[in-house]
């Protein structure tokens, strides 16, 4: 999986607040037309998020 790292803080319906710095993971393999998924790196919180792709290049920057 690719990382990437959120550049900005931005609130999200479903999981409220994604902090700036934090690290999450992208996978390849969910396809969405109109979304990217991103888990958190190693699981942490046991979550994933959903974003629309235009979210995805304004709030995050590939790292690995």
């Amino acid at each position: 999986m690719e990382k990437y790292k959120c550049i900005q803080s931005f609130k999200t319906i479903s999981t409220g607040l994604v902090k700036k710095n934090s690290i999450w993971e992208y996978d390849s393999a969910y396809f969405g037309h109109l979304e990217v998924r991103l888990y958190k790196e190693n699981g942490d919180d046991g979550g994933y998020i959903d974003l629309l792709h235009e979210y995805f290049y304004k709030y995050f920057q590939r790292i690995s």
